[in-house]
């Protein structure tokens, strides 16, 4: 996990449970305010931009979400 500070709030990101350089889109959504549900953006990607992101959905569970890896976390490309 990680801890970032978003509006004056820190807030924890999960990593992946099996590979802790993905980090939870879901979490860095719901800090930043964003509104919608995250499942909408990602699956209208196709499959180049889910590959280079490292894109991967976990569904159900302790540590259910959409995880990427810290190139998507850090920007929004175009086109994403």
């Amino acid at each position: 996990m990680i801890k970032l500070k978003f509006n004056n709030k820190t807030v924890t990101v999960k990593t992946h449970p099996e590979n802790d350089e993905l980090y939870c889109l879901n979490d860095i959504h719901k800090a930043s305010g964003g509104t919608g549900k995250l499942t909408d953006l990602t699956k209208n990607l196709n499959e180049k931009v889910v590959r280079r992101f490292s894109i991967v959905s976990i569904n159900g569970g302790k540590l259910k979400g959409t995880y990427a890896n810290e190139h998507s976390v850090s920007f929004s490309p175009k086109g994403m």
